[in-house]
C-alpha cells in the first residue's frame, strides 16, 4: 500500500504541490497512544491535525535553530494567551527512529511550547520524501525575517543535491530562478564569506568582494573596514592595500622569527628609530666605530654590546611581475654613547653632520611612505583590470 505525499494547499504559497509515492509510515506510537488515548490499531489520516507529545518531536536537521529574540518571546506569550498552539506543526515520520517525528514547519512554535512546558502540541503528519521535506523546511523559513541569505543558501543547495533542478526548485518555492542561482552561489562560498553576506545584508552584495573580505576574518579592524566599504568605488584599492599590509607583516614576522632563532637575546625594535643628530640615543652600526676614525662596527662584532638591536624593514621592488614583500635587517646600537662607540660622521667641532628631524619633516616622511603604498596598490589593481 502506498500513500501519496502532497504539500498541503494552505502552504503552497504560489508553488506547485510536491507529489511522491512512498510506503505508508506508522503514525502512532505507544507514547502517543498513552497520552492521547488513541487506538493503536487506528491509523492517523495524513494531513489531519492530531495532538502529539513534544518529546516525540525532533527538528529536521536542515531546520535552523530558533533564536531567543523579542519576536520569539512574543510568540511564546501569544501561545500562552491563546491557551495553546492554533496552527498545527507540519511533521513527517522520522526516517530512522520509530515513534519519532521530524518537524518540517513550526520549529519556533515547538521551541516556544518547550519553553512554556507544554506536553502536547497539534501536528499534521505528512509522508514526505527527503526532497519534499526539505522544500517544506525551506518554504516555512522564507517568511522569517531573521532567516539569513546564507541559511537559505544551505537549504537551497541541499535541495539541489537531492536532485532538484534550479527551475523545479524555483517553481516549487514560487521564486525566480535568479533567486535560486544566487543562493547556490552563496552556498559555494567558504563559511567566512557567507558570514560577510549576512553581515552586509544587502540583496545584491558582490559575492567576489564578500569572499575577499572573508580573507581578513581574523583581523577585526580590517574586516570591519572592508565590510563597511564593500560597495564603495575604491574597494579594490583598499583591499589591495590591506593585502599588501598583511603580506608585509607576514614577511617581517618571518624574518623576526629567523633572527630570534639565531640570536635569542636580540632586541627587536618595533619602529625604525630616529638616528639623526648627536642627541639621538640610537645609531646605525654602519655609522659607528669602535674607535675615533675607525671602521664601521659589524653586527658580529657588536653582539656582546648591551645595546645590540635590530629593526626589520620591509620593502617592495618591482621586478617584472614580481612585487613580493622583502624583509631587510637594519642593525643598531641603542646605547652607543655609553658603550664607548664613536660617531663616524661627526665633525671634530660639532660631532654631527645634521640635527634631528623636525615634527614637520617626520609628518612629511610618513605622508610620503603612505602615498607610495597607495600608488603601489593602485598599480596592482590597474594591472589586474587590464588583464
Amino acid at each position: 500500500m502506498t500513500a501519496t505525499a502532497t504539500t498541503p494547499s494552505a502552504r503552497t504559497r504560489g508553488r506547485a504541490r510536491a507529489v511522491v509515492e512512498l510506503p505508508a509510515s506508522p503514525t502512532s506510537s505507544p507514547a502517543l497512544d498513552t497520552l492521547t488515548g488513541a487506538d493503536p490499531t487506528r491509523a492517523v489520516t495524513s494531513g489531519v491535525p492530531v495532538q502529539m507529545p513534544v518529546d516525540a518531536l525532533r527538528l529536521h536537521p536542515a531546520n535552523p535553530a530558533h533564536r531567543h529574540d523579542e519576536a520569539f518571546e512574543g510568540l511564546a506569550e501569544l501561545i500562552r494567551a491563546q491557551g495553546g498552539i492554533r496552527e498545527a506543526l507540519l511533521v513527517r515520520p522520522h526516517p530512522t527512529e520509530t515513534g519519532v517525528y521530524e518537524v518540517l514547519s513550526g520549529a519556533r512554535r515547538m521551541a516556544a511550547a518547550q519553553l512554556l512546558g507544554m506536553i502536547l502540541v497539534p501536528v499534521r503528519i505528512e509522508h514526505l520524501d527527503d526532497a519534499a521535506a526539505l522544500l517544506e523546511v525551506l518554504a516555512g523559513n522564507l517568511e522569517r525575517l531573521d532567516f539569513t541569505d546564507s541559511e537559505q543558501s544551505v537549504l537551497v543547495q541541499g535541495a539541489l543535491d537531492l536532485g532538484l533542478s534550479e527551475e523545479t526548485l524555483a517553481e516549487q518555492l514560487g521564486r525566480g530562478r535568479e533567486w535560486v542561482a544566487r543562493r547556490r552561489a552563496i552556498a559555494a562560498l567558504p563559511p567566512a564569506a557567507r558570514k560577510v553576506v549576512d553581515v552586509v545584508a544587502t540583496p545584491d552584495v558582490d559575492l567576489v568582494r564578500a569572499a575577499a573580505v572573508a580573507e581578513f576574518v581574523d583581523d577585526p579592524e580590517v574586516y570591519e573596514d572592508l565590510t563597511e566599504g564593500i560597495a564603495d568605488a575604491d574597494f579594490d584599492h583598499v583591499l589591495q592595500e590591506a593585502r599588501d599590509a598583511r603580506e608585509e607583516a607576514q614577511a617581517r614576522q618571518a624574518k623576526v622569527d629567523e633572527l630570534l632563532a639565531e640570536h635569542p637575546n636580540l632586541l627587536i625594535l618595533d619602529d625604525q628609530p630616529d638616528t639623526w643628530g648627536t642627541g639621538a640615543t640610537t645609531k646605525h652600526l654602519v655609522d659607528l666605530a669602535g674607535e675615533a676614525g675607525g671602521k664601521a662596527i659589524t653586527p658580529s662584532d657588536h653582539e656582546e654590546c648591551p645595546g645590540h638591536a635590530a629593526f626589520v624593514d620591509v620593502y617592495r621592488a618591482w621586478s617584472g611581475d614580481d612585487r613580493s614583500a622583502k624583509a631587510e635587517v637594519r642593525w643598531y646600537c641603542t646605547t652607543w654613547k655609553t658603550s664607548g662607540h664613536f660617531n663616524r660622521h661627526a665633525s671634530s667641532s660639532s660631532g654631527a653632520t645634521s640635527g634631528p628631524m623636525t615634527d614637520e619633516q617626520k609628518a612629511e616622511r610618513r605622508h610620503l611612505v603612505e602615498t607610495h603604498k597607495a600608488a603601489d596598490a593602485a598599480q596592482v589593481v590597474r594591472r589586474a583590470w587590464v588583464t
